[in-house]
């Protein structure tokens, strides 16, 4: 039996508010997202050995980037199907999908995002899932801060964080804990 090779696409773009942004395709469906990367080449080849660059799919994801990054409009992630490999378990998918929910301009505590997953209780195990969220800006993890009101973390880092909470019209709060 023949080993289905999966088609994957790939490219980055650097002139945005958040550095380089590296996106993967995997089959047509979004399968990395990477903020403010130093070497997207060397990322990519590490990972993918063989990617077709900058095709018809990463342009078009671009240009709705470029969309968001002018407008906060994340509706526009909306036709783009994000790969299953992004959420291998019930639970990141049941998290991820609740979160997807939260609108540019809004901000929900992990707690908050536990109880509308349906797991109550399950704020630190939110945590973890947010930062290993492999599409963030899609999947908008940046848009998660702690029950106290302080930002809490964010694999790019509390400038990265505040950056896009700016960009949807969030005032963040200064302090990161």
């Amino acid at each position: 039996m023949e080993m289905h090779k999966a088609r994957i696409e790939a490219g980055w773009i650097t002139e945005t508010p958040v550095g380089c942004v590296l996106v993967v395709f995997e089959d047509d469906k979004l399968r990395h997202i990477r903020l403010n990367v130093d070497d997207p080449g060397s990322w990519i080849i590490a990972r993918y050995p063989e990617p077709e660059m900058n095709t018809k799919t990463i342009d078009s994801f671009f240009a709705d980037l470029k969309e968001f990054f002018d407008t906060a409009n994340a509706s526009i992630f909306e036709k783009w199907t994000i790969s299953p490999a992004c959420y291998p378990t019930p639970f990141l998918k049941s998290v991820y999908d609740a979160l997807i929910e939260i609108k540019p301009g809004y901000t929900i505590t992990y707690g908050e995002l536990a109880e509308k997953s349906g797991h109550p209780g399950a704020a630190r195990a939110v945590g973890t899932a947010m930062a290993r969220n492999p599409v963030p800006i899609v999947v908008p993890c940046h848009r998660v801060i702690t029950s106290n009101g302080c930002l809490g973390g964010f694999t790019g880092g509390p400038d990265l964080k505040r950056t896009l909470l700016r960009l949807e019209g969030v005032e963040p709060p200064a302090e990161f804990n």
